[in-house]
């Protein structure tokens, strides 16, 4: 639903607009409509996670049970396999991150997907859905498995808005980098 919460920009602005043009307001209804633009990034900005607090509390239960001693640095993410496509989510599952000596850990709501640190090779952006209006960004985890490339796809959900996850990102991947180049 939080996904859907921006678009009603859609279902305000064009009608006001419109009513405002039919009534021979002709420049009121052009400045609602060059407003549209604005009001739909801070539509989507503190909106887009809107019951984000709810479910990293929820899922605060599934990481405690399965890393009690790592409550204090796991990260709340959004994650996605490579192949994995949508219209209105382009997380597949969102859950916790966790950094442990030998392998990168993410237990979400329905998947949990491990990727050993000896097999890392990189961490970089990849865009996302969002990275158009500067509202998003994965943290691509590269890595070559059994001689095959594989990653994994993480964009934080730490704060309360889209903009300041994507400048969290790159905290995050400051994060990562550092983890994957210790003690190998």
């Amino acid at each position: 639903m939080s996904n859907l919460a921006p678009l009603l920009a859609f279902a305000i602005v064009p009608p006001i607009a419109l009513y405002l043009d039919s009534t021979g307001r002709v420049i009121a209804g052009l400045v609602v409509w060059a407003c549209f633009p604005p009001f739909m990034w801070l539509s989507l900005n503190f909106l887009g996670l809107l019951r984000n607090g709810r479910i990293r509390s929820e899922m605060r239960a599934k990481l405690r049970s399965s890393f009690p001693d790592r409550m204090g640095d796991a990260v709340f993410v959004g994650f996605a396999r490579p192949k994995y496509r949508s219209l209105l989510h382009h997380h597949e599952d969102v859950g916790w991150l966790v950094m442990l000596p030998e392998s990168l850990e993410f237990v979400g709501d329905s998947l949990t997907y491990s990727l050993p640190k000896a097999d890392v090779t990189g961490v970089r952006f990849a865009p996302n859905v969002n990275t158009l209006l500067g509202l998003g960004r994965w943290v691509s985890v590269e890595a070559r498995h059994e001689g095959k490339r594989v990653r994994m796809l993480v964009e934080p959900r730490e704060r309360a808005t889209l903009l300041g996850n994507f400048l969290y990102a790159k905290k995050l991947r400051a994060q990562i980098s550092k983890w994957a180049k210790s003690q190998r």
